[in-house]
Parts: structure tokens; sequence; C-alpha cells
């Protein structure tokens, strides 16, 4: 037998288990050809599928979707475009918003892509969108100087944790600590508030 016959033969063979792996795991042939995973890993992944108890085939797709974003600083538009793509045709639609939401929050978008992906009706939902309102509500409060304006839609608009970020503000006042003493959302807000308060600071 051949050299010649031997590698054809072997390639042939590791073909035929990639299309079985993509089969049995639910993967779309797109995932290789966008190139956002190798073979090596798919094998990798269809050995564990095979010989673990777990059949949810979702499991392994988003662990392969978060090994996107694990493995990269940085994706171009187009592989984000291809990640997206990859989501709205995946059959588990739960697995493919959580795969979706990971993108949004995803430390690797630059500003233009971040501002995209606001934009894109796949992320139109309230999930995404509420995201979005507490990010650029953190963003405001570190950067910009603290108004009662900002306090009381804080108070009014916001989750206790974005309430909890205007405590850390140095240039927070009496007047507005009282505020949120007597208005936060939660009691822990309200007695983190009433104890700077008694602080020496604000005596």
């Amino acid at each position: 037998m051949s050299i010649e016959y031997c590698y054809v033969n072997s390639s042939m063979l590791k073909a035929e288990l990639i299309d079985r792996a993509l089969m049995d795991m639910n993967f779309h042939a797109k995932w290789l050809e966008y190139d956002l995973i190798d073979r090596t890993f798919l094998l990798n992944l269809y050995e564990r599928f095979v010989l673990s108890d777990d059949k949810s085939t979702e499991h392994y797709r988003y662990g392969a979707f978060r090994k996107i974003l694990q493995d990269n600083q940085y994706l171009d538009d187009r592989n984000i475009d291809n990640y997206i793509e990859l989501a709205k045709i995946d059959d588990d639609l739960a697995m493919a918003k959580a795969a979706l939401v990971d993108l949004f929050r995803w430390k690797g978008l630059s500003d233009w892509q971040y501002t995209k992906l606001v934009n894109s009706p796949e992320f139109a939902g309230e999930i995404f969108q509420t995201y979005h309102r507490n990010k650029s509500m953190m963003e405001t409060i570190s950067k910009m100087p603290i108004s009662d304006e900002i306090i009381e839609d804080c108070i009014q608009n916001y989750t206790a944790n974005i309430q909890e970020c205007l405590l850390y503000k140095e240039d927070i006042k009496r007047h507005q600590l009282e505020y949120i003493y007597q208005h936060g959302t939660k009691k822990r807000i309200r007695n983190m508030a009433k104890n700077m308060l008694g602080s020496r600071r604000y005596q």
C-alpha cells in the first residue's frame, strides 16, 4: 500500500468524521465555512460529545460560541456578522439568544461595533436595550460630576446596582446622600447612604 493511498484514505476518513460531527452536534456547515472554529476544535468537541452522557447538542454549540469570544481580543466586522448569522440560524432559540447576549457584552467590541449592535434589529429586545441603558448611565456617572438630576433619574429609572455607583462618587454631596437614603429602591442602598451620612466627612 502506497504512502499516497494511506494519506488520501486518512484524509477521507477525517472528512467523513468532520461531517458526522457537524451532523450529530447539529452544527451548520457555515461554522467551518466562516472559519470561526477550526476542524481540530470541532473533532475534540465531538469526542467529548461521544464520551459524555450530555447529549444536549446546544451545550456544545454554545461552548463553541463562547470559545470564539474567549480566544479573540478583537473580531472584524465580517466575523461579527458571521457570528450573529450562526446564532440566527441555530435551532435552539434560547441558546442562540445567550450567545448574542455574550457578544453584546463582550469587551472586545470597538465603540463603533457596539453602537452598530445597539441599533441592529437582532439586539432590539429588552435584555439588550436594558443592558445598554445601564452601561450608558454607568459611563455618565463615571465621567460627569454628580447632579441632582442624575441622582433622581437613577432612583426613578435604574436598578440598585446603578444607584450604588452613585455612592462611590467623590463629589457626591450631603443633600444628595440624604435623597438616596430617603428614596433608594433597596434597603442595602439606603443603609449605605445612611452610614456615609454618619461619617466624619459629612458631619
